[in-house]
């Protein structure tokens, strides 16, 4: 189903549904409900516009399966208060009754997926064995909660909130095995695979994942994968992390020493945790970053003798996710490619290294050379592919051919196409 006839579905379900979701929402809630609690209508009215919207940022996902599970949380989310409601209500009986409360393991188990259906998306790499994890945890503990066993009860509860972890351990390992923008998606998935452990409440994750799951997958660059965007949302996620497992430690601690004792621990957990947070917000820092990111890439390639200047054209395609990028070396007054050939760069190439530029970089997109550019002073980077430049020219017996234009040293640069992601197979 294309993009349009998703959003004319979704339009169509919205149609049909929300008379009936105001009907259940506006149901009187009594007190002394069999619920146990009240939840007051502009809440309910939250939770299913919240639902709406995931169903909406659903419609523009060019995976399947990554638009099913979004559609799938939408749907139980906006559902989820309408059954609690009538619920309350003492309307539709028992079948209501046990939907209501059962409503929420569904899109607890959704924003779960989602993460690992992004990063598969981002990385087109399957992880059909972390989402099989997934679905049995879920599985097992809900037929653990119709046994009626508080032992067991208490301890699937236990074995659910773990579960949390594993969306974590399947996103966040692949972060080191990508690069450019790739890796810039990575993180937004692995941040958004963070989300259920901050106990935002059902609601609040939701809306978060679909929100980082839109940004990491959209095939257009959007806001969220600025590296001052990605560094401050990881900065926010990393400091509810620290606090979450402070007050936990202090909780558990004060159950079995004096408070004064308790506080301490809680102390020095934050520390503890707060150093480790700092450091891996500085190592995300060093991963996005343009200049690190060509740093680590050239010293992986090794020992390049004579052929520094390709060395440095392959690492910037890389980094650029651009096969077609070209670079251009100043050789005493003339202009070198890569396989040094004389060529005549267009006017729109990007230079660099320090005053005037000693090499240019020539490519189409100009998302590109605005990365390329943001590197600021080249200097060592560039240094040995100038050097090596200037000593092939001026090799004896050396006669260079006639200056090629751009078109003829990077014809193809002019079609490159955007990078799409595919579907994990």
């Amino acid at each position: 189903m294309s993009n349009r006839s998703w959003r004319t579905a979704i339009w169509c379900v919205a149609a049909v549904v929300t008379p009936a979701a105001i009907w259940a929402i506006a149901l009187p809630w009594p007190a002394d409900s069999d619920l146990g609690f009240v939840l007051p209508v502009p809440v309910l009215a939250v939770m299913a516009l919240s639902g709406a919207g995931i169903l909406l940022l659903a419609g523009g996902q060019s995976s399947a399966g990554l638009r099913a599970t979004m559609a799938i949380l939408g749907l139980t989310l906006l559902g989820y208060p309408c059954l609690l409601a009538m619920s309350a209500a003492s309307r539709g009986g028992p079948l209501v009754a046990g939907a209501a409360f059962a409503g929420h393991l569904i899109p607890l188990t959704m924003v779960s997926v989602t993460p690992v259906l992004a990063v598969s998306v981002v990385t087109a790499r399957s992880h059909r064995g972390w989402i099989a994890a997934i679905l049995l945890v879920t599985a097992v503990t809900t037929v653990v909660d119709i046994t009626g066993v508080r032992v067991l009860i208490v301890l699937a509860s236990v074995v659910r909130m773990s579960g949390f972890v594993l969306p974590i351990a399947a996103t966040w390992p692949l972060v080191r095995n990508t690069a450019a923008d790739m890796r810039r998606r990575a993180i937004v998935c692995g941040m958004a695979s963070v989300v259920p452990v901050l106990m935002l409440g059902l609601t609040g994750c939701a809306v978060a994942i679909a929100g980082l799951t839109w940004g990491a997958t959209r095939q257009r660059p959007t806001w969220l994968m600025r590296r001052s965007a990605i560094l401050w949302m990881l900065a926010g996620v990393l400091a509810v992390v620290t606090l979450i497992l402070a007050a936990g430690g202090v909780l558990v601690a004060s159950a079995f020493v004096r408070a004064p004792v308790a506080m301490l621990v809680g102390v020095l957990l934050t520390g503890a945790v707060g150093l480790v947070s700092v450091r891996l917000h500085h190592w995300a820092g060093r991963l996005i970053d343009p200049r690190a990111e060509i740093e680590t890439e050239l010293a992986g390639l090794g020992e390049v003798s004579g052929h520094r200047r390709m060395a440095l054209q392959q690492v910037l395609r890389k980094v650029t996710g651009d096969p077609s990028l070209s670079l251009a070396v100043r050789a005493d007054d003339t202009w070198v490619d890569a396989d040094g050939n004389p060529i005549s760069p267009p006017a729109d190439a990007v230079p660099l290294g320090r005053a005037g530029g000693d090499a240019l970089v020539i490519c189409s997109r100009p998302e590109l050379s605005g990365r390329i550019a943001r590197v600021g002073d080249w200097g060592s980077l560039l240094d040995p592919a100038v050097m090596e430049a200037l000593s092939s020219r001026r090799r004896p017996g050396r006669t260079g051919r006639p200056p090629r234009s751009a078109a003829g040293s990077a014809a193809t640069c002019t079609t490159v196409s955007r990078p799409t992601f595919s579907a994990s197979r």
